[in-house]
C-alpha cells in the first residue's frame, strides 16, 4: 500500500494522480478491502492497460511525456523488464521524478519489515506501508521544490526503524493497560483519556473524585464504573474546566463511494494526452486497454 498512500497524500495536496492498473485483476485491494481501496484512491483517475502490449507501451510513453512524477512499487527488476527503468524513462522525459518503493531483495509485507527492525508483535497499524508512503511523498515534494529530477528509492526494510516507538517506550504504557492512557465507557459511547503527564492525571482525578497513582492498573475498573454513568459531552466539558486531555471516540462517517471501477477514466485520460476515438478503439480491440 505505500504507493497508494504516497499518491493519496499528493492527491490531497492538489496533484492530478493517474492510477495505472493492469487489464486482468487490477488492484487486489478493490475486492479484498473495498473500504480501504476507496479511501486510498478517492480523487484519482483510474486507467487500465496492458504494459506488455505494444498499445500499452505507446500509451505509457505518452503518459510519461505528460507527467512530472512516476511512482512504482514493483519488485526490483520488473520495471526493467517492462522497458520502464529509470534510465529508459528519463530518455522520454528528462525532467521526471522517478520514485521506486520496494523491499529490495526481501519482498514481503508490513509484518516482515517490522520484524526485521526488532518489533516482535503484530501491530494495529501498517508502519512500513504508511511510513514508506509518507517518506515517498516528502522526497517527491522535495525534488519538485528543488527542481531536481532523480531516482528516489524508498527501501521498506529500513522504514520501521524511524517509527519504532514500540521499543522506545515501555510497551504497556501506551497499549491501554494503565488508567491514565486508555478508553473509558460512557452512557452514550466512550471517551479517550490521554493524561500522560502527572499534572493532567491529578486534574482528572479531581474531576472523577478518585485518588490513586497513575500506574495503578486497578483504578481502571473504578474509573470506568463512574464514567459509564456520565455522558461523553459532560466529560469533555469537564476536561476543559479541570484541564485534562479527553476526546469522544467518534464513529467514522460512511461516505458514498465514488466510481472506482477499473478503467473508469481510461477514455478521459487518453483523450487528455492526445489520443482520438480511433486510437482508443484500436487499443481496445487489441486488448491494450480495458474500459
Amino acid at each position: 500500500m505505500p504507493g497508494p498512500i504516497a499518491t493519496r497524500i499528493l492527491c490531497d495536496l492538489g496533484f492530478e494522480i493517474i492510477k495505472v492498473e493492469d487489464t486482468g485483476q487490477g488492484d487486489y485491494l478493490r475486492d479484498l478491502y473495498p473500504g480501504t481501496f476507496g479511501f486510498l484512491n478517492r480523487g484519482k483517475k483510474l486507467i487500465s492497460m496492458d504494459l506488455k502490449k505494444d498499445g500499452g507501451k505507446i500509451i505509457m510513453k505518452r503518459l510519461i511525456e505528460h507527467s512530472n512524477v512516476l511512482i512504482e512499487s514493483f519488485r526490483p527488476g520488473v520495471m526493467d523488464r517492462l522497458g520502464l527503468s529509470y534510465n529508459e524513462v528519463v530518455k522520454i522525459n528528462k525532467n521526471i521524478v522517478y520514485c521506486s518503493i520496494n523491499g529490495g531483495d526481501d519482498p514481503g509485507h508490513d509484518i516482515n519489515y517490522t520484524a526485521m527492525n526488532g518489533i516482535d508483535k503484530t501491530l494495529p497499524v501498517q508502519i512500513a506501508d504508511t511510513g514508506a508512503g509518507m517518506m515517498a511523498a516528502l522526497r517527491i515534494l522535495n525534488s519538485l521544490y528543488k527542481n531536481v529530477n532523480e531516482h528516489i528509492i524508498i527501501d521498506m526494510r529500513h522504514i520501521p526503524f524511524y517509527f519504532n516507538l514500540i521499543n522506545i517506550f515501555d510497551k504497556s504504557m501506551i497499549n491501554g493497560d494503565y488508567p491514565f492512557y486508555t478508553i473509558y465507557n460512557t452512557m452514550d459511547g466512550s471517551i479517550a483519556l490521554g493524561a500522560f503527564e502527572e499534572k493532567f492525571w491529578k486534574n482528572f482525578l479531581e474531576f472523577i473524585n478518585i485518588d490513586g497513582p497513575m500506574h495503578d492498573k486497578s483504578l481502571k475498573g473504578k474509573i470506568d464504573e463512574k464514567t459509564s454513568k456520565m455522558s461523553s459531552d459532560d466529560i469533555i466539558k469537564a476536561s476543559k474546566i479541570y484541564g485534562f486531555p479527553a476526546t469522544k471516540v467518534s464513529k467514522p462517517e460512511v461516505k458514498k463511494s465514488e466510481n472506482l471501477r477499473m478503467g473508469s477514466d481510461t477514455v478521459q485520460v487518453l483523450k487528455s494526452i492526445g489520443f482520438n476515438d480511433d486510437d482508443i478503439k484500436s487499443f481496445l480491440a487489441d486488448g491494450s486497454i480495458r474500459l
